[in-house]
C-alpha cells in the first residue's frame, strides 16, 4: 500500500506475510496512533504488529514517523493500560535499512524479536530485544524533533510542612 498524504490517524496496524507500507515519493508522513481507550481497546492491546518480512518505508529516504499516544488511564488494580508495539520474524528484508521509521511511544512497550531489523530511532516505556533483533541508526532520523508533550511530571498535590527538621523529612507534613 502507498500513502500519498502527510498525516494519518490509526487505532491499530497489523501487517504480515511480505506486506509493505510505502510513502509516496516527495512526501513525508506521520502516522498517529490514538489512545487505546479512545479506540475501544482493553489492557494489553498491540497497536502495531508486524511479522513475516513486512516493512514500512518511504521512497524519499526520510523516515516515516509512528507516534503513539499510549494511555494514562488507570483501570482498577492493573496500573496503566498496557500497550505494545511488536516487530518480529524478519521484518526487514535483507537488513539494508529499508525499515525506515521513527517510533515515539513513551507510554508503550516495544518488542523486537525473531531476526527483526530496525533502522531509525526508538523511544518507548520499555524496549525489549530478543532472538537476533538488530537496531541500527541512520542519518535520516537525526533531524527528528520530539513532539510537544506535557512534562514528565505532574503536580499531584501540595502539602504544608512544618519548618522544623524531622527524620524522615516528610514526617512533619
Amino acid at each position: 500500500m502507498t500513502l500519498n498524504g502527510t498525516r494519518y490517524s490509526f487505532c491499530k496496524l497489523t501487517m504480515s506475510s511480505n506486506s509493505a507500507l510505502y510513502v509516496a515519493a516527495g512526501q513525508t508522513a506521520a502516522i498517529y496512533f490514538d489512545s487505546p481507550e479512545a479506540c475501544g481497546y482493553s489492557d494489553g492491546v498491540s497497536q502495531i504488529d508486524m511479522a513475516s518480512n513486512t516493512r514500512i518505508t518511504s521512497n524519499t529516504n526520510s523516515p516515516v514517523q509512528l507516534l503513539f499516544m499510549g494511555s494514562d488511564k488507570q483501570p482498577s488494580d492493573t496500573g496503566f493500560l498496557h500497550t505494545t508495539l511488536h516487530l518480529s520474524s524478519n521484518t526487514d528484508i535483507n537488513a539494508a535499512c529499508e525499515q525506515n521509521f521513527i517510533v515515539y511511544a513513551p507510554r508503550s512497550d516495544i518488542v523486537l524479536n525473531s531476526n527483526s531489523t530496525y533502522c531509525g530511532a526508538l523511544a518507548g516505556k520499555t524496549i525489549h530485544l530478543d532472538s537476533n533483533a538488530d537496531v541500527r541508526t541512520n542519518g535520516a532520523s537525526d533531524g527528528f524533533i520530539i513532539p510537544y508533550t506535557s512534562p514528565h511530571y505532574e503536580i499531584d498535590r501540595f502539602l504544608e510542612c512544618s519548618a522544623t527538621a524531622a527524620n524522615p523529612p516528610n514526617s512533619g507534613c
